[in-house]
Parts: structure tokens; sequence; C-alpha cells
């Protein structure tokens, strides 16, 4: 049985500049993160009907590389959706 949940993690692999890419998705290819249900103990819920919405908060000061400025010209851009089942 796993431990009951006593704190929230939060994950997040650090950029310094573009040449860091490749070892950031080495590091994120080992993160082992359960999901919450797997300590519920229980299935989880089902998607609801309807659209998803997602949305991206970026704080990104600098135009210097990887930037997602100048709008639509910026050297970074987010990692596509992937549908998992």
């Amino acid at each position: 049985m796993p431990p009951p949940i006593s704190r929230l993690q939060c994950f997040r692999t650090q950029l310094f500049d573009a040449n860091d890419m490749d070892n950031a998705v080495k590091v994120q290819s080992g993160y082992k993160v359960p999901p919450l249900s797997a300590f519920l103990q229980q299935p989880a819920p089902p998607a609801p009907d309807g659209p998803v919405y997602m949305v991206m908060r970026l704080y990104w000061p600098t135009d210097t590389p990887p930037s997602v400025l100048p709008p639509g010209e910026g050297t970074w851009s987010p990692p596509p959706v992937v549908l998992v089942n």
C-alpha cells in the first residue's frame, strides 16, 4: 500500500540555453510520477464530455534564445500535445 499523501510535488527541468534541450529530454524521460489515482487506490474519473482547453502561462522576460519572443518568430515553441490512452 502506498504511503498517505502528505505533500504535493511539482517537477521542473531548467534550461539555461538551447544546448540544454537534449539533456532536459534525457532527464525528463527518467521521471517516474504516478497518477493521483494510484495513491487513492481507485480508478481515475472519466474525462468530461465536451471541449478541452489548454492554457500555458509563460513568463519569459527576454528575447534571447531560447525564447517565445518576438511573437511568432521566437526560437522556442511549446511541445506538441499528445493523446494518451
